[in-house]
């Protein structure tokens, strides 16, 4: 859009959309998007098998490029996996990792992500929960259910989820 003064506007994203109504504000400097939750594995896991979960992971930034949008994460940025297994009311967390790739050319430095995430200033993280971790207080059985979401926190208390729900 344009602003009265016939400059353009800054490149943003919005927090919410306004389908025929006016643009609703734009989100906040550092807020954390998150998308492409892994979602389901193969085959159910046998009580011998890790369990990894990816996610892309993004911080917006106004100093960024609209090319560049969304940024890396900022200094103190978290990335977290949370889980539950069965119905148990007890919520178990892991720390997710940036993936760093190894250089595939001279110019490229070896931190950015897959395919995974695309090409749109996304970063992935991963983490493995080893078979251990998500036994349950009864240990690990064929059949247990392991349901997860992914929590990204920026700057000034952000954060976002994914899934939602």
């Amino acid at each position: 859009g344009r602003s009265g003064s016939g400059k353009a506007a800054p490149f943003a994203y919005l927090s919410r959309a306004t389908p025929g109504q006016r643009n609703a504000p734009p989100m906040a400097e550092g807020t954390p998007l998150v998308k492409s939750v892994t979602k389901s594995t193969r085959a159910p896991l046998t009580t011998r098998e890790d369990l990894q979960v990816r996610a892309c992971v993004a911080f917006l930034s106004s100093s960024a490029e609209p090319a560049d949008l969304p940024a890396r994460a900022p200094d103190g940025a978290e990335v977290e996996l949370r889980y539950k297994v069965n119905f148990e009311t007890r919520e178990y967390s892991a720390r997710m990792k940036p993936v760093l790739l190894l250089p595939t050319t001279a110019t490229d430095n070896g931190t950015s992500s897959s395919d995974y995430c695309g090409d749109e200033g996304f970063q992935e993280y991963a983490a493995v929960l080893e078979k251990k971790q998500f036994s349950g207080p009864a240990g690990a059985h064929p059949g247990d259910m392991i349901r997860w979401y992914v929590e990204a926190k920026g700057g000034h208390g952000l954060a976002a989820r994914a899934p939602s729900l």
